[in-house]
């Protein structure tokens, strides 16, 4: 197993601004006259892969799906993971659906995606996982505080809370960096939770049930 990390930051236009403004600063860090954060999440990527070898034509063999399964286990595979196959041999299509078929029991779909990793052409049928994660460095920031100063800045904490809440909440960091291209609205998905709402009977309209006991004489 291999493990790549890649760092990338998403830049807020208030994070540029302030750094124009570090010589006219005063105090612990530098001013912020803007109303947007001089804080951005910092989405680190890791790349963890995964060779199954020479696997024959016909798809996967017993032990290779068990080293699978019991590799996506190790490493935790869960939603907003970004998993894909590099397999460019002979009957690849047929191996790449047998690690669909893996992958599915994890709730998961395989990206067409694929990343480019050190030695992939050797390696046989390789899994790579892209997990990326979000964190906000120099949060909480209590450098500058709620003090009189003629720079209107805001606080160095200003914006702390809405980024990390952000960096904590999404499921793919990488939307973060850059977000999912817009495909289009699918009518049938979007009414499928109204029609599923109306169709479920309203929960305590059954009669309550009453029962009769007979008391026990000593």
């Amino acid at each position: 197993m291999t493990m790549k990390t890649i760092t990338m930051r998403r830049l807020a236009a208030a994070t540029l601004l302030a750094s124009s403004l570090a010589l006219g600063a005063c105090g612990g860090s530098m001013p912020n006259p803007g109303m947007a954060s001089a804080k951005a999440p910092l989405v680190t990527q890791t790349i963890l892969v995964h060779d199954l070898g020479y696997a024959g034509s016909d798809g996967l063999s017993g032990e290779q799906r068990k080293s699978l399964s019991e590799w996506f286990d190790g490493i935790g595979v869960r939603y907003g993971d970004r998993v894909s196959v590099d397999d460019q041999g002979s009957g690849s299509g047929v191996r790449r659906a047998a690690i669909a078929s893996v992958l599915a029991e994890y709730g998961l779909l395989l990206s067409e995606q694929v990343p480019v990793t050190p030695g992939a052409g050797n390696a046989g049928a390789r899994v790579v996982v892209m997990r990326a994660a979000a964190t906000v460095p120099g949060c909480p920031d209590w450098t500058r505080g709620s003090n009189a100063e003629f720079e209107a800045s805001t606080m160095s904490n200003y914006g702390c809370a809405s980024e990390s809440n952000l960096a904590a909440m999404v499921v793919d960091a990488n939307d973060l960096v850059s977000g999912k291209a817009h495909t289009g609205t699918d009518a049938l998905t979007t009414v499928k939770a109204i029609e599923t709402y109306r169709g479920k009977a309203a929960e305590g309209t059954d009669k309550v049930k009453s029962t009769v006991g007979t008391a026990g004489s000593n």
